[in-house]
């Protein structure tokens, strides 16, 4: 299959990918086309931002669309959303993060997501 991403300031990357591949195979193809890392790639259907494991096949029909939106990460945010990523204890992580970390959304739910009782480190508006 034929896969088409945009990035915001009007390039274009195209590739050829196999039916089975994941949203994360398209990552890692644009990241040879783009030199951005995979870390720092969010890549769009339509407004949904489908998970890495998810088949692109499947995300581009269910969202009826033909191509991708690709959005660049802030590099900071992504080594902060890779190092929670990996760690068995991140909220210990961002118990030391710098404070534009510790209140970026972005790093804090899915930390939330894994341990829920962090919520009292971080701010209530987030």
């Amino acid at each position: 299959m034929k896969v088409t991403i945009y990035g915001i300031g009007g390039t274009c990357w195209q590739f050829d990918a196999e039916e089975s591949a994941t949203v994360g195979d398209a990552k890692a193809s644009l990241e040879e086309l783009s030199g951005v890392a995979v870390r720092e790639q969010r890549l769009f259907a339509d407004l949904l931002e489908p998970d890495d494991s998810e088949v692109l096949a499947e995300v581009l029909a269910l969202d009826d669309v033909d191509f991708l939106s690709y959005v660049r990460r802030d590099p900071e945010e992504a080594r902060w959303l890779e190092k929670v990523g990996n760690s068995p204890f991140p909220q210990d992580l961002l118990r030391s993060a710098p404070e534009d970390i510790r209140n970026n959304a972005n790093v804090v739910v899915p930390v939330l997501r894994r341990h829920g009782y962090s919520l009292k480190l971080f701010r209530a508006e987030l």
